[in-house]
């Protein structure tokens, strides 16, 4: 199972130049090799994410963001798919492995795989070590309105912990949370919370499309286990306020180091935050969600020589509130 993604423009840019840019371009079409790929792709962008003509325009801004908007959309329907995988581990039919398609690829166009040519990784991969994880807390709408939420772990150990549904408004403020506990025997895969959405939501929430769901899944001690988020309508649906992230700091442990801690906030709910930069390398996390006045650290870890100079001024930050 898989679902096509876009390179980034800095794959793009060793084959072509910013005149053959666009989701719909000759050029891009051309190294389209799946029938329909790009309408079918642009088709299942506009089921989960607003698509404005700040997209569509053949620029390398609107090329940027489309890029972005196929890698949101590739590593959520990989996620969705996957999660369901791992919660089956305690179902009758004890799934206990899943791969999806594909890893790698051998060179730059729209394709199945979450990590480019060159190594950087697209946002499939980051969501890949979060769902992959020992550890697991997924949730899932099945039948309307009935809402679970699922824990799945692949330790040998017993594991005890808490689990907290966190309700977000879209304008950042938390108006509820929900707790609940479990004690797993090792390599369980159970559900921990089974409710009704639409009484969850009766505090603070105008409707769906006005909240979200944040959860948190931690051991007896209160270390993190797994987070994870499930919004309640398409992001189409939804009107999002304007987010403005910053980068607060950037430290390198010394000159020679290849690894940088990158700190930004936000005074506002920023969703699939992506953080990326000309200097090829790997960020700790990416495609997150950043809550208002809950500054975030990163670690990059670069895979070839730079200045911190250089990587502060290259760093671009987007959200799906740039895209409308």
């Amino acid at each position: 199972y898989g679902y096509q993604g876009y390179p980034s423009l800095y794959a793009w840019a060793q084959v072509s130049n910013e005149s053959m840019w666009g989701w719909n371009t000759d050029f891009v079409q051309h190294r389209q090799h799946h029938p329909s790929g790009n309408n079918l792709l642009f088709t299942q962008i506009g089921n989960h994410f607003p698509v404005s003509s700040k997209v569509t325009q053949n620029t390398s801004t609107s090329f940027d963001l489309y890029i972005y908007l196929t890698q949101a959309t590739s590593a959520i329907c990989i996620k969705a798919e996957s999660e369901h995988y791992r919660r089956g581990k305690g179902a009758s039919y004890k799934t206990m492995g899943a791969l999806y398609w594909q890893l790698n690829d051998i060179w730059q166009a729209p394709t199945w795989s979450s990590t480019e040519y060159g190594g950087r990784w697209k946002m499939l991969h980051y969501y890949a070590k979060n769902f992959f994880a020992p550890v697991l807390v997924s949730s899932y709408e099945d039948p309307a309105d009935a809402y679970g939420v699922h824990v799945t772990s692949d330790l040998n150990q017993p594991l005890a912990g808490y689990v907290t549904i966190q309700i977000w408004t879209y304008t950042g403020n938390m108006v509820a949370a929900i707790p609940s506990n479990f004690s797993f025997i090792p390599q369980q895969s159970a559900p921990v919370f089974l409710g009704t959405i639409s009484k969850m939501i009766t505090q603070g929430c105008a409707s769906r499309s006005s909240c979200f769901f944040y959860l948190i899944a931690t051991d007896t001690s209160k270390n993190v286990l797994s987070t994870n988020v499930f919004y309640l309508s398409s992001l189409a649906n939804v009107t999002l306020p304007r987010t403005t992230i910053t980068v607060t700091s950037i430290q390198q442990a010394s000159p020679s180091s290849a690894r940088v801690q990158v700190s930004c906030g936000s005074g506002s709910v920023g969703l699939y935050v992506w953080v990326e930069t000309s200097v090829a390398g790997l960020w700790s996390d990416n495609g997150f969600v950043l809550f208002p006045d809950a500054p975030v650290t990163l670690t990059f870890t670069a895979w070839e020589s730079f200045t911190v100079d250089s990587l502060k001024s290259s760093i671009k930050i987007k959200t799906i509130a740039d895209t409308i």
